[in-house]
C-alpha cells in the first residue's frame, strides 16, 4: 500500500458539520482518516454521526478539560448530559461520572434502554437511583465497579445477565462485592482486576481465587496482577482462556518484573490439587497476551515458543539492550509469524524506537495492525502516515494507530 494509493481513496461522505465541529481539534483530513480506519469512533463532539451507528460509547469520566473551574461543576457537564438525553437510545456503552449518570437516569430512566455496559468512576458517595435503572441492569452485560456508593451492591447483585465484571481497588468492600456480584455469575466470560488491585483484597487466599475461577466455565478473558498468579495454575482452572492481561503496579509499568519469568517458566509453578483439567497445557487456546512491563525481543521469542497460538501481542515497552543490537542471538521470524496485532505504548529514546520499528517489520510478516507511541511523530519529523519507508516494507499492514503516552525514560 503506497501513499499515492491512499491519497487516491475518496474521503467518506459525512455531513460537513461534523468535520467543521471537529476541526477545532483535528484537521478535516485527519478527522476523515480517523473515522475511515477506526471501527470505534467515539467522540462527544460529533453526536450527529451517532444516528447512523449502532454501537456507541459515551466517555465523560474526567469531566471538562477546559479552564472552567472544577471539572464536575461547569457548563460542559450540562452539555454532556444533554447529549446523553438526546442520543441515549443509540448508546450501548456508557462511561461517565456517577453524578451525571444519576441525574440523567433519574430524570429519564428509559433513555439508555439499549445499554450494554456501564462504567462509573467517581469517589463521591452518591446515592444511585436503584428504582430508575433496575430495568436497565437486568439486561446489562458489563459492570465496572469503581465508586464508593453502597447502592452498587444492590444494583449489581440484582443483575442476572452480567457476564463482564471489572473491579477497581478504590472500593473498600472488596470481598463483599465479589460475593454479591459474582456468586451466581456462572455465565461470566470476562473478569478484570485493574492496575494496583491486589487479589488478596477480594479473597482470603490465592487458593480461594483459583477455586473461584474454576467455577466459571465460560471464562475466556482475564486481567490479573502478574506478580500474584501462577501460569500453571491458570492453565488448570481456566482451560478456555484466550485473552490474558497481566497488570503491574503503576510504579513498575514499563519496567522488568515478575510477569516475564512466570511466562517463560511454564512448566514450573503452583500446581493445584483437585478435579482440574489435565489437558490444559496442550489445549489452552491462547490468542491474546498483554503485559504491563517491558520485554526484549529475545524474551518475546521465548514466550511465543511456549504459547505458539498467540496472535495479539501487547507490551508496555520493547526493551533494547545496550549496546543496541538489530536482533538478539537466536531470535528468528518463525515464533512471530502468527502475530497479527502488535502494540507497544511506551517510548524510550527516539533512535531506540526507530530500531524497534525496524525489528518489528523484519520479524512479523503477517502483521495487520500496529499500535505505537505518538512520539514517532518526533522520531521521523513527518506525519507518520506519509512516511514512505513504512509503506514500502509493510504492504500487509492495514491499520496503523498512534497513541499518546508519556515516555518513561
Amino acid at each position: 500500500m503506497s501513499p499515492s494509493s491512499l491519497s487516491s481513496r475518496p474521503l467518506p461522505c459525512f455531513p460537513p458539520e461534523i468535520l467543521v465541529t471537529v476541526g477545532r481539534y483535528l484537521t478535516p483530513q485527519d478527522a476523515a482518516s480517523c473515522i475511515r480506519v477506526s471501527k470505534h469512533w467515539h467522540n462527544v463532539f460529533v453526536p450527529t454521526l451517532w444516528r447512523s451507528l449502532d454501537d456507541i460509547e459515551l466517555s465523560n469520566i474526567q469531566g471538562c478539560q477546559e479552564k472552567h473551574g472544577h471539572p464536575y461543576f461547569c457548563a460542559c457537564k450540562l452539555k454532556a448530559s444533554r447529549v446523553l438525553l438526546k442520543f441515549g437510545e443509540h448508546i450501548r456503552h456508557l462511561k461517565t461520572g456517577c453524578s451525571l449518570t444519576t441525574a440523567v437516569l433519574a430524570s429519564a430512566p428509559d433513555t439508555c434502554w439499549r445499554l450494554c455496559s456501564l462504567t462509573v468512576r467517581n469517589k463521591s458517595n452518591l446515592t444511585f437511583p436503584r428504582g430508575s435503572i433496575i430495568r436497565i441492569m437486568n439486561e446489562l452485560r458489563k459492570g465496572v465497579w469503581s465508586t464508593r456508593s453502597s447502592k452498587f451492591e444492590e444494583l449489581f447483585g440484582s443483575c442476572p445477565s452480567l457476564d463482564d465484571y471489572v473491579k477497581s481497588r478504590r472500593h473498600f468492600h472488596s470481598r463483599i462485592i465479589v460475593q454479591l456480584v459474582l456468586q451466581n455469575a456462572s455465565t461470566l466470560t470476562r473478569l478484570s482486576f485493574e492496575n494496583q488491585t491486589q487479589i488478596m483484597d477480594c479473597f482470603k487466599s490465592i487458593g480461594d481465587f483459583y477455586k473461584f475461577l474454576a467455577r466459571l466455565p465460560h471464562l475466556s478473558n482475564l486481567q490479573v496482577p502478574g506478580e500474584e498468579v501462577s501460569i500453571v495454575a491458570l492453565k488448570q482452572v481456566v482451560p478456555r482462556l484466550t485473552h490474558l492481561h497481566l497488570t503491574a503496579h503503576k510504579s513498575v509499568i514499563g519496567h522488568q518484573h515478575g510477569n516475564i519469568s512466570s511466562l517463560l517458566e511454564t512448566t514450573t509453578g503452583t500446581a493445584l490439587e483437585g478435579p482440574y483439567s489435565s489437558e490444559a497445557s496442550t489445549l489452552w487456546p491462547f490468542k491474546s497476551l498483554s503485559l504491563d512491563n517491558s520485554a526484549t525481543f529475545a524474551e518475546l521469542d521465548q514466550i511465543l515458543q511456549n504459547f505458539p497460538t498467540i496472535e495479539h501481542l501487547s507490551v508496555a515497552r520493547v526493551h533494547i539492550p545496550s549496546p543496541p543490537q538489530h536482533l538478539a542471538p537466536g531470535v528468528t521470524r518463525e515464533p512471530f509469524r502468527n502475530i497479527k496485532f502488535f502494540q507497544s505504548t511506551r517510548c524510550g529514546q527516539r533512535k531506540a524506537m526507530a530500531l524497534v520499528l525496524t525489528i518489528i517489520v523484519a520479524l512479523m510478516p503477517n502483521l495487520k495492525t500496529l499500535v505505537l507511541p505518538g512520539q514517532l511523530y518526533d522520531c521521523f519529523g513527518v506525519h507518520f502516515s506519509t512516511y514512505p519507508w513504512l509503506y514500502q516494507r509493510c504492504p500487509h499492514i492495514v491499520s496503523i494507530r498512534l497513541v499518546k503516552y508519556s515516555p518513561l525514560d
